[in-house]
């Protein structure tokens, strides 16, 4: 005797019926039967109620923002790309900008009018390392650009804690600087 199992298979959503103001999107779900052998079938619902419970629901609300208008606009956060790491344990940057969107304009407007609570972040930590273990990382993200304008200076313990991997990375190049310049001295 071959033994069957249920299981509830849903679909991609579809897209949303409006892009602001809310709308719907839909799926399919369905119930289906498995063999040990075999391709899945389609089933009456109840099998699948009896083994997982409720079907997953097949409709579901979208865009619920409101519509800008001309008198009303609408404010958002958008993102740019995700830059290279910023060293070999560093961190990612990205833009993250307030708009104003009204209906055929979208200009980038200050941070204050957009919602601060679901604004994305502008840096993370480089995906694949740990640098936290090796308790050594850039608490800020502007370290390299505050090296080179020489407002953060390592030799500061303070100042070094907050840009550790930058004045690492700053410290070897000086330190093969200097070892090439007391040689260009030497007769």
């Amino acid at each position: 005797m071959l033994l069957s199992s249920y299981t509830w298979n849903t679909g991609n959503w579809s897209i949303c019926t409006r892009t602001c103001g809310g709308g719907v999107q839909t799926r399919q779900v369905t119930c289906e039967r498995h063999r040990r052998r075999g391709t899945p079938v389609t089933a009456k619902d109840s099998f699948c109620e009896d083994a997982e419970g409720n079907k997953p629901s097949g409709m579901s609300l979208c865009s619920p923002f409101r519509c800008p208008t001309l008198d009303e606009p609408v404010y958002a956060w958008s993102t740019g790309p995700w830059s290279e790491c910023s060293s070999q344990c560093g961190y990612q940057t990205r833009h993250v900008v307030c708009h104003e969107i009204i209906p055929g304009l979208t200009t980038a407007t200050s941070d204050d009018k957009c919602d601060a609570s679901s604004k994305p972040p502008h840096q993370k930590q480089c995906d694949g390392q740990n640098c936290q273990a090796q308790g050594c990382i850039d608490r800020i993200s502007i370290c390299q650009f505050a090296l080179r304008i020489e407002l953060i200076r390592c030799s500061v313990p303070r100042q070094r804690n907050l840009c550790c991997v930058a004045c690492k990375t700053h410290v070897s190049i000086s330190a093969r600087s200097n070892k090439k310049d007391n040689r260009q001295g030497q007769p």
